[in-house]
């Protein structure tokens, strides 16, 4: 079948580097969906793929006359920067504004969509004259008859715009808003949506390529020492997705319980099937019922049509956990119930109980991954950063797992696949070290901005240390952005700390390693927690004393805690060490 190809043009000053690869993603996921059901294909026409070095009358109209004026889509974005001055216009970007707007005077068919950034930003870092400019183009698009679109961030640009342009792309193809198959604007719509937050679960860290790898689903814990033997015994999750009873999937954090979720919705979406995702971090048991009537809402369906809930981020240690799988057990009946249970967490006390739950639960479990899998992960990781050769990556990342006594995960491959970007050598590294890279590899990002200053490892370890040991001693794990600079900057004020503390908080966000959750902020793994703390151990002999005198580390069934810990068990033991402590507390 010949298809017919849709050329779309997007135009955007040099501070939007994020949002335009954005868009090269949405054109790609669009074409391998919906173009290929409806026999079209998206062409991008932009600067940085479709123009060569040349001469001319001035280098906006080099790149202009290139680029073409043959397009369909016009796509324009704005951050912070209005551009470049030129000859004909007050930036490059508007330049290309005004040429696809004369195809509208000229009765050309063009689609102008335009999208104005309006994610709040430090005064130090606005330019009240490029700011200025800006406000005024707006003006001018809707003074000509324009409907621009303001984004809050990257993430709401990509996800915004591939809803929109999913729109668009069904509408010009003559596809039924009212129809409720697969191919329509509510089926690709919601399929978007979907997959946008299947992306934002498989992204560890920041520029990481976005890969699934399909997890080991076990009806059984004993496990065999060979991984590979595990693969061969797997439950299918295809079956479970066709035939949804009850489950409890456990795992401990790492395992890739979330993205499981999510690619299990978007799978069920596929076959017609609503399954609902419902994160119990984010709803209390008073108005868990409330939460899943308004997810659906959110998607335009109905309770009665959902087939399937998933209630993530659950766990047994506390009460509330329990009354919310008890409510929902009781509230929908008729629906199977799919629980990612979380073996270990933050909170390290558990609850007493007495909460009966009157709903027959398959336990299943997810084990370590396979080499096979370890081996897509490593040649579609390498197939974009090109680390290495193949084969001596793959022994690098399953000899690192093995030396570091961590579980063969998707997230533990991905981890030590980034830290091999910057140091990929064949010597084994120990655990410390490991983690060490990471961290120094994030905050030294080439992406971070010229006038600010990287911010110092060893800093940056003292400061979340102390907050970390803050949290553990409050149990309390949630917090605001404000709340942490504050904290963060009274530590560094403590200790005469030359911090940029904003930018260390926007490094661990950008990262995935803290993560909102509603309103508030926490991190998204406590092995983040375990580590700070651990490190903070080492300068602290009180907290020292505190974690192994409260035996909190006891409660964490995976034992991360401790394998980090317990080699400290001898310097704590040691009564040098000791009599410090009790100088200290007199």
């Amino acid at each position: 079948m010949n298809k017919k190809v849709i050329k779309i043009f997007v135009a955007s000053p040099s501070d939007t580097k994020e949002e335009r690869e954005s868009c090269l993603r949405v054109f790609r996921e669009l074409n391998k969906g919906i173009g290929d059901k409806h026999g079209f294909v998206i062409e991008e026409r932009m600067w940085e793929h479709d123009t060569r070095p040349s001469f001319g009358d001035y280098s906006q109209a080099v790149i202009s006359e290139q680029l073409g004026n043959d397009y369909q889509v016009f796509v324009g974005i704005m951050n912070n920067k209005f551009g470049t001055e030129t000859k004909k216009a007050g930036s490059g970007t508007e330049e290309e504004f005004d040429n696809a707007y004369s195809k509208i005077s000229t009765k050309d068919e063009v689609e102008i969509m335009f999208y104005f950034n309006d994610e709040p930003v430090r005064k130090s870092d606005l330019n009240t004259e490029e700011l200025t400019k800006i406000n005024k183009f707006k003006k001018k698009v809707s003074a000509l008859g324009g409907y621009h679109w303001t984004y809050n961030g990257v993430h709401d640009f990509e996800c915004t715009f591939r809803q929109q342009l999913t729109k668009y792309l069904l509408k010009s193809h003559s596809v039924s808003l009212n129809e409720t198959t697969k191919g329509n604007v509510q089926f690709e719509v919601i399929r978007a949506k979907l997959k946008d937050k299947l992306n934002k679960a498989l992204q560890a860290f920041s520029s990481q390529p976005i890969i699934w790898l399909e997890p080991v689903l076990s009806n059984t814990n004993e496990i065999s020492q060979n991984p590979d033997e595990n693969f061969t015994k797997r439950i299918n999750i295809s079956d479970l997705i066709e035939n949804p009873v009850s489950s409890i999937i456990n795992a401990p954090p790492q395992f890739g319980m979330t993205c499981l979720a999510h690619h299990m919705v978007c799978e069920a979406w596929e076959k017609g099937d609503l399954w609902l995702y419902i994160d119990s971090d984010e709803a209390k048991s008073h108005n868990i019922n409330k939460a899943i009537i308004h997810e659906t809402e959110i998607l335009g369906m109905k309770v009665n049509t959902v087939k399937a809930l998933i209630l993530d981020s659950w766990n047994n240690y506390e009460i509330d956990s329990l009354k919310k799988l008890k409510t929902i057990s009781e509230s929908f009946k008729d629906i199977p119930i799919i629980v990612m249970h979380r073996i270990e967490d933050t909170k390290f006390l558990r609850e007493k109980h007495d909460i009966e739950i009157e709903r027959k639960f398959n336990q299943l479990f997810l084990l370590a991954l396979p080499r096979t899998q370890i081996r897509k992960a490593v040649a579609e990781y390498n197939k974009i950063k090109g680390i290495g050769a193949e084969d001596k990556l793959l022994t690098k990342v399953i000899s690192d797992l093995e030396v570091l006594n961590i579980h063969r995960t998707a997230m533990n491959c991905f981890t030590l696949l980034k830290v091999a970007e910057k140091y990929f050598d064949e010597s084994p590294i120990n655990r410390t070290d490991m983690i060490e890279k990471v961290l120094f590899v994030l905050f030294n990002m080439d992406g971070l901005p010229r006038y600010k200053t990287k911010p110092d490892l060893k800093d940056c370890e003292f400061v979340l240390g102390k907050y970390c040991e803050r949290m553990i001693k409050n149990q309390r794990y949630s917090f605001s952005r404000e709340e942490f600079i504050k904290e963060l900057k009274s530590y560094c004020s403590e200790k005469l700390i030359d911090l940029e503390v904003e930018l260390v908080f926007d490094i661990l966000i950008a990262n995935n390693i803290i993560v909102k959750h509603e309103i508030e902020f926490g991190f998204r793994s406590s092995f983040w927690i375990y580590y700070f703390a651990a490190r903070r151990m080492h300068s602290e002999p009180l907290f020292a004393e505190y974690v192994f005198s409260s035996k909190i580390y006891i409660s964490c069934p995976e034992c991360r805690f401790r394998t980090i810990v317990n080699p400290l068990f001898r310097f704590i033991m040691n009564p040098l060490f000791r009599s410090n402590v009790n100088l200290l507390k007199a």
